[in-house]
């Protein structure tokens, strides 16, 4: 995952600034978050949030399966591509606007052929500061300032 956000979430790369679960504000349907995100209540209050150790309000992985479908959005932790979940929710999800978010998240428009209609991810502009930050046991949060979010959305759907 390293070397493909290397190679495709360069400084370059030209996109929109919004954040990936914003994408979803002002959905009438179920809008189903696979991961708690920072501020995910505030964000998206009626979101069905579905994490691996789920806290109070939250769902547990399994309840992916029967969430997804008939959802009218579905934010997805790019983490889904390193634990190899992502296939399977896509499958599921069939129908479903569905973003691949967060910071992991390869900016890869090859993503858009799987049915994904946006990806948010995270383009590094100080590596040595984000390198330092990572060194430090610093979280995502110590090295946004070294870089930018970056949305690309998939023109076909």
């Amino acid at each position: 995952m390293a070397a493909l956000n290397a190679h495709y979430n360069r400084p370059d790369l030209t996109g929109s600034a919004a954040n990936g679960l914003d994408l979803f504000t002002g959905m009438e349907g179920r809008v189903v978050v696979f991961g708690a995100f920072p501020q995910i209540a505030r964000r998206l209050p009626n979101a069905h949030v579905v994490e691996m150790n789920p806290s109070d309000g939250e769902f547990p992985e399994a309840a992916g399966e029967w969430l997804l479908p008939g959802a009218e959005g579905a934010a997805i932790t790019s983490s889904t591509l390193t634990n190899r979940t992502l296939p399977r929710l896509l499958s599921v999800a069939q129908g479903t606007r569905v973003a691949l978010v967060g910071p992991g998240t390869p900016l890869s428009p090859r993503l858009f052929r799987y049915g994904i209609a946006a990806l948010a991810g995270f383009v590094v502009e100080n590596r040595d500061a984000v390198a330092e930050a990572i060194l430090a046991g610093g979280s995502s949060q110590s090295f946004h300032r070294h870089g930018r979010f970056v949305t690309l959305h998939n023109e076909q759907n």
